[in-house]
């Protein structure tokens, strides 16, 4: 299923861009360039490129995204935290946290959304772009971790919900945060 294609100068076999675009899409191809190193050789598979899966990086950056859009509505749909749901954005949730016992999966989204600083430092000193795409990746596949581990939307345990709604909050205004540094689309749904 892969699709690969040799580019040689002296052979003169190249592709170029814009047909790479015009295949695969704008968030594709930028993704793709920017998961690398910029002096590391690219191995552009086509076939990840055009999947809508997990095995396509965009689509599952994409798709986390997406996801914590659908658990906000979901949640705001529900009497008991709807009006939570709406204060999220206020920044004020502290307290929420009060009586709550963090799990492993808790600990492991709050270490990797709080190394986003670091990562962002070391974008800026060392220019390497490439980073913000690793952890942005990290980022998605830790959420999608929390999200099969941890029912965000349990109204029979409202103190628990608001603390997982919280998190999930945090993920998408990370989320992104990283997608318009990368220069890729927010979509709504997928």
């Amino acid at each position: 299923n892969d699709i690969a294609v040799r580019m040689s100068k002296r052979a003169g076999n190249f592709t170029q861009l814009r047909d790479v675009v015009e295949t695969v899409g704008k968030d594709c191809a930028r993704f793709f360039y920017l998961n690398r190193k910029a002096d590391a050789h690219l191995e552009f598979d086509l076939g990840i490129a055009l999947k809508k899966t997990e095995e396509n990086p965009v689509f599952y950056l994409q798709y986390a995204y997406v996801r914590t859009g659908s658990v906000l509505s979901k949640a705001a749909q529900e009497p008991q935290l709807a009006d939570y749901v709406a204060t999220l954005h206020d920044g004020n949730n502290e307290s929420v946290f009060a009586d709550y016992v963090l799990s492993e999966h808790d600990l492991a989204l709050t270490r990797k959304m709080l190394a986003f600083t670091e990562v962002l430092n070391a974008v800026a000193i060392n220019y390497h772009s490439h980073v913000l795409a690793y952890y942005a990746l990290e980022l998605a596949q830790v959420f999608h971790n929390y999200y099969a581990h941890n029912r965000v939307i349990d109204v029979e345990n409202i103190a628990t919900s608001r603390v997982r709604l919280f998190m999930v909050m945090r993920v998408r205004a990370l989320l992104a945060l990283c997608l318009d540094l990368l220069g890729l689309s927010k979509p709504e749904r997928m």
